[in-house]
């Protein structure tokens, strides 16, 4: 039975557009004195998993050096993203008992910023960052196992509900279940466990 519910940010809970993140991307790269990518390209990077992968054998640049780059150019994103209508359901989840976490590599400002807006606070024992806690990237499993260990869950009674095949193989690695909220922005590689269009959905489908 699931008990806990940890959610994604960046397309699972706020809608960033494509443009503002390209932009970034353009000007990072610019910044290592490397090629701007094609917009298949920066598909692939963003939306799959493996990124580090992907920006040192693609982008021919250090990881590392890209994603210092990435956070000085990306300081707009709370103003230029929006929260989708459907995360008030979050706060009516939690009323009913469920255990509520977020696990995201959002930068920490933007995470902030909403996480007051959906009535939470960075910080607390809900919340883990993987940039600022300076965790492995999804997939890797060990920022939903802290994010799990802070709201005293196990996986058997966890989900992590997110929107890309990044999110399903962070689950699957730290054995939770996995689920997909469809915005209709990304095609999945990966089959999801659950599939879902709105959070308004979410607790009928856990409960089936």
């Amino acid at each position: 039975m699931i008990k806990a519910l940890i959610f994604d940010f960046d397309g699972t809970l706020i809608h960033l557009p494509q443009s503002y993140l390209l932009n970034v991307v353009n000007k990072s790269l610019e910044s290592l004195n490397a090629e701007k990518p094609s917009v298949k390209d920066f598909k692939r990077f963003w939306y799959e998993h493996e990124r580090d992968n992907f920006i040192q054998e693609k982008f021919r640049v250090e990881a590392q050096e890209f994603w210092k780059a990435f956070n000085i150019f990306d300081k707009e994103r709370s103003k230029a993203s929006i929260l989708y209508p459907d995360t008030l359901e979050i706060k009516a989840l939690k009323s009913k008992g469920y255990k509520i976490g977020f696990f995201t590599g959002t930068n920490p400002a933007t995470t902030e910023h909403y996480l007051e807006i959906l009535g939470f606070k960075q910080g607390e024992e809900t919340t883990v960052n993987n940039w600022k806690e300076c965790l492995p990237p999804k997939p890797h499993p060990a920022g939903l196992e802290l994010c799990m260990s802070r709201i005293k869950t196990k996986p058997e009674e966890t989900a992590y509900i997110g929107n890309g095949d990044e999110d399903i193989l962070t689950a699957r690695n730290a054995k939770v279940l996995d689920i997909i909220v469809d915005r209709k922005e990304y095609r999945l590689k990966e089959k999801p466990s659950l599939k879902i269009e709105s959070l308004q959905e979410l607790e009928k489908a856990i409960r089936k």
